[in-house]
């Protein structure tokens, strides 16, 4: 869990420095709520989506920041939020949240893909780390060791 809120408050701080910069009105209290909402997978960065799109959709009306149209502007500010769901994905999250379970990132990557698959979109994801930690846990205690006791008990 504390893993994971860290993802999130490094999702929150990098989204609300990318929207201020891009100059939209409330962006860093945009990325408060998504350090916030960012710890419930899916339904919290969809959430700071939805208000950030319609703020920049009126903000672009009579002002045409950065020389673009209001859909163009809308259609960037979704592209911060993909661009950081995908830094978060691939990179972020594997790397802190396999720390704290002592799992390596490619692990956590590879659990989310197969708990989705198996468990089905938003309960796999969300169970993803922990089933996976669990069953190291299980393989390592009743598996691995005993197999280590059984061949140091014989000689090897």
């Amino acid at each position: 869990f504390r893993g994971q809120m860290i993802v999130a408050a490094i999702d929150g701080l990098l989204v609300g420095i990318a929207l201020t910069f891009f100059g939209l009105p409330y962006g860093f209290l945009i990325g408060i709520f998504m350090a916030l909402l960012g710890v419930i997978p899916y339904i919290g960065n969809i959430l700071c989506l939805i208000p950030a799109c319609i703020i920049a959709y009126l903000h672009s009306q009579g002002t045409h920041p950065w020389g673009l149209s209001p859909w163009a502007y809308v259609g960037v500010v979704i592209a911060i939020f993909v661009v950081v769901q995908q830094i978060n994905s691939l990179v972020t999250a594997p790397k802190i949240v396999g720390d704290s379970v002592g799992l390596h990132p490619l692990t956590v990557i590879f659990s989310i893909l197969f708990w989705t698959l198996v468990l089905g979109g938003f309960v796999g994801a969300l169970l993803a780390v922990p089933l996976t930690a669990a069953l190291k846990v299980l393989f390592r205690r009743f598996i691995w060791e005993r197999r280590l006791r059984i061949s140091q008990s014989s000689g090897h």
